[in-house]
């Protein structure tokens, strides 16, 4: 049922904002840029978190300049769509997440051929989906994004009884390479923070590193966070209190056994100095068939921020390059 729905012109591309029901009375927030007649394979673009919305993505909206379907959605708790700030952590699933982007292709009516591009978060998601194999998904797009969490590895921190994951264990090497701190310190200080609650300043120091390095915050951007700040349930569920406390639902996730699965070509996009680090990619690049990697110089987490024009060229490349 739709309940929302407007279109207008804007410079020959299509912008379409539309609210939808697709099942679990979960109502899901979606924007669509580009023609819908175009012939070009429809891009959907998967937002990290979770928390805030899809609106710190909007840069990749100009892959619509040619005409080609780009298809923003919020996902569930998430942005414009239903949020459940009182559900409790068995509701936070993977498996709904990605029901809800299944029913979301079959209501638009693109299952037959589409690609994906997921960021961070987005990208787990996006990686899940393509390990089902679905027979319309053309090609995936893995930004800055892990290939595990959960692989036991040596802990950096001699305190914690239990093993780091990956993306944390990086994480904590690229903190200590700008501030080095006691094992106590970070496990007291750091992993409890809150990183929109007065962080202490080392936190906000490898944000500003890793994380998000311009000064100021575009529009759009600043949409994101605040919706982030607003209800950040889902990301405190599944992912933890901060970026380097990944401690939440999420902390055994590990889809490294099954990246063989994934049959399309696949993009891993990353930045220079982004906290998902090579050593952090390397799973998706070593076990998926068909994957090729980009580096986007002079950026961090957000390369379709902080270096723009290299980064749209990148995944551009990619898409033309599809079947």
């Amino acid at each position: 049922m739709i309940l929302i729905s407007m279109a207008k012109c804007f410079l020959k591309t299509l912008i379409s904002m539309a609210k939808c029901f697709l099942s679990e009375n979960i109502l899901t927030s979606y924007r669509i840029y580009g023609d819908r007649k175009s012939l070009l394979t429809p891009l959907i673009i998967l937002h990290g978190g979770p928390s805030g919305g899809f609106d710190y993505l909007l840069n990749y909206r100009r892959l619509a300049d040619d005409g080609r379907m780009v298809i923003f959605y919020d996902q569930y708790g998430c942005g414009r769509s239903t949020h459940f700030p009182h559900a409790d952590a068995s509701f936070w699933t993977i498996a709904r997440y990605l029901r809800q982007l299944t029913q979301l292709i079959h209501h638009l009516g693109i299952g037959h051929g589409y690609s994906i591009l997921g960021h961070s978060w987005g990208g787990m998601l996006a990686a899940e989906h393509a390990c089902l194999q679905p027979a319309g998904l053309r090609g995936t797009i893995l930004a800055s994004s892990p290939g595990l969490r959960g692989t036991i590895l040596a802990s950096s921190l001699a305190s914690s009884p239990a093993s780091i994951a990956l993306w944390q264990q990086e994480g904590i090497r690229l903190f200590n390479a700008l501030t080095p701190m006691s094992d106590d310190d970070i496990k007291n200080v750091i992993m409890p923070a809150v990183i929109y609650q007065n962080p202490p300043e080392q936190l906000v120091a490898y944000y500003a590193r890793h994380v998000y390095t311009l000064a100021e915050e575009a529009v759009h951007v600043q949409r994101s966070n605040a919706q982030f700040a607003a209800d950040p349930t889902g990301y405190h569920i599944l992912w933890g209190t901060n970026e380097l406390a990944a401690n939440g639902k999420l902390a055994d996730w590990d889809i490294t056994p099954h990246l063989c699965q994934i049959r399309c070509p696949v993009l891993v996009l990353r930045g220079e100095n982004d906290q998902a680090t090579e050593r952090v990619v390397s799973p998706l690049l070593s076990h998926i068939s068909d994957c090729r990697a980009v580096t986007i110089p002079g950026s961090s987490h957000n390369p379709h921020e902080e270096n723009i024009a290299p980064c749209l060229a990148a995944v551009s490349a990619f898409l033309r390059d599809l079947a």
